[in-house]
């Protein structure tokens, strides 16, 4: 869902100041998806924290993925020596896989995004390249509908402040977690930042029944102008019982040194072989 129609970020910088795009480079051959435009972005002029976004679309007409990730990322400069090395989950739709639940699925003809964040390198950063993973079991839907309904956007001096409503369009009771995420874009769609919106959730404990309605809040500081938004409400199912898996990125706000990160990255991977020896089982 893409909210539009109103001004987002200090518009003190040119949006070209803040992004470029980058190459993107797929090791293995993929029939199922398209990888669109990616950019390499930041929030403020001269500094050199990197937000990388790189859209991904399933193009088949009847087929759902899930644990859809970039593997083995490297994140190289013009002459192609790699910076930085990482791994990245897909941030798309809620999906359940048995008992278990999911934000990592795309559906038939649905885009997703990863979203990246490195720091220092945002000048040297020209190419991306990784693996593209994913499993084929069945996705089923929800019975839960958590969709964004408004957006309100609060300039201050320093930070603005950024409020996502949404509403449960499903029939069963949904829990909205602290992990939901936007995407900011400008007019030609093209993707100028993202963050997570982890504050001031709404109802407190996150219980959102039927019909009924909530919000979350992100402080933003961005110096360009964004005229659209993308929220990605993360909620599980409470009528399915299960372990919820929220696979973004591994790295969040205070996440940065690379010992949080390799700790992050061993947890996903250990979830993920727990999840394959599950289903095994069931089999």
């Amino acid at each position: 869902f893409i909210l539009q129609g109103f001004s987002i970020g200090k518009g003190t910088t040119s949006n070209t100041l803040l992004m470029k795009p980058v190459t993107i480079n797929v090791r293995n051959n993929q029939d199922f998806f398209i990888i669109g435009n990616a950019y390499a972005t930041r929030s403020l002029p001269n500094i050199e924290w990197a937000s990388t976004i790189v859209p991904i679309t399933n193009i088949t007409s009847g087929k759902a993925f899930s644990f859809i990730k970039m593997e083995s990322v490297e994140y190289k400069d013009t002459q192609r020596t790699v910076l930085a090395e990482g791994l990245s989950f897909v941030t798309g739709s809620v999906g359940i896989l048995g008992s278990v639940q999911t934000n990592t699925c795309l559906a038939p003809f649905e885009t997703g995004y990863f979203l990246l964040l490195k720091n220092d390198l945002y000048s040297d950063l020209a190419v991306v390249e990784f693996d593209l993973e994913y499993m084929t079991w069945e996705v089923n839907n929800p019975d839960a509908r958590i969709l964004p309904t408004d957006v309100t956007y609060t300039p201050d001096i320093i930070s603005d402040l950024i409020s996502v409503k949404f509403m449960n369009y499903g029939n069963a009771t949904a829990i909205v977690g602290n992990s939901s995420q936007y995407i900011l874009l400008s007019d030609a769609m093209i993707p100028l930042d993202w963050g997570f919106m982890d504050s001031n959730l709404s109802p407190f404990f996150g219980t959102v029944y039927p019909l009924a309605s909530g919000s979350v809040e992100d402080s933003l500081i961005y110096a360009g102008s964004a005229t659209r938004i993308i929220p990605f409400i993360d909620f599980e199912d409470e009528s399915t019982t299960g372990k919820t898996i929220l696979l973004t990125e591994p790295y969040s706000k205070s996440s940065t040194s690379r010992q949080e990160y390799e700790e992050t990255l061993l947890d996903l991977r250990n979830t993920l072989e727990e999840i394959k020896n599950k289903a095994l089982l069931e089999k």
